[in-house]
């Protein structure tokens, strides 16, 4: 009988160890995380619903005693309109070092839209030459979207001549297609050497377009050298 004893205790031994040790192992649906690796890898998508905005082009110009960067930026998506649209640009010399940080602000009218912003670095002493800009952009996230507006024109400077005090003038001719008259507009003005290069530009802000009539628009940007040629981004009033 003490032999039949002994043999049925070892049996239940034997199979609590093989239990326990089945349950040290490692399985399959350990929680993420728990033991790195792809499983401490998160499932979540992105957000792609924020609206975007993307720089398409960015130069300076620089005279004896002013400089200018021009930024040209633009939206694919309706909900960008209205919003507030940040430019930052770092001013830098020749070793890389900020010489001066400014930003400037505007708004999308249409989707698409080409808006042109200028920015510039007020207390620059003349003597500090720019060697190069780092631009960036930012848009708000207000929820202040608003109706498209009827998109305006790019405008292909009609001429570029000496100024009158110095440096040079660019005009512009525009026409109101619309029944409306346009007041105060916002012309980003963006003047390229002979290879596409942004040398420089301005902002300028007619106050009157009539309705069905057309405008000299005359500007004096802020270049490096003669510009082979300007373009006028035209906007809205944003009040």
């Amino acid at each position: 009988m003490r032999l039949r004893l002994l043999a049925c205790l070892v049996v239940v031994v034997s199979l609590f160890g093989a239990c326990a040790s089945s349950n040290d192992e490692p399985t399959s649906q350990s929680p993420a995380g728990s033991d790195g690796g792809e499983q401490n890898a998160s499932s979540g998508e992105e957000d792609d619903s924020s609206p975007a905005v993307e720089i398409l082009d960015s130069g300076f110009g620089q005279s004896d005693i002013t400089a200018e960067a021009m930024v040209i930026v633009t939206t694919d998506s309706e909900a960008a309109l209205g919003e507030s649209v940040t430019v930052s640009v770092n001013f830098l010399d020749a070793k890389g070092q900020i010489l001066q940080t400014e930003e400037q602000i505007e708004s999308f009218n249409w989707v698409g839209q080409e808006l042109a912003l200028p920015v510039t670095p007020y207390d620059i002493n003349p003597k500090q030459k720019i060697a190069s800009i780092e631009p960036s952009v930012s848009l708000s996230d207000y929820g202040m979207s608003q109706e498209p507006k009827a998109p305006l024109p790019v405008l292909d400077a009609t001429e570029v001549k000496k100024g009158e005090y110095g440096g040079y003038t660019a005009s512009f001719a525009f026409t109101n297609e619309t029944d409306t008259d346009l007041r105060n507009l916002r012309v980003g003005v963006v003047c390229y050497d002979a290879s596409q290069k942004i040398i420089g530009g301005t902002s300028t802000y007619p106050e009157l377009a009539p309705a069905g009539k057309t405008i000299r628009i005359d500007a004096d940007p802020t270049v490096s050298a003669k510009p082979a040629t300007c373009k006028a981004f035209v906007n809205y009033d944003v009040s």
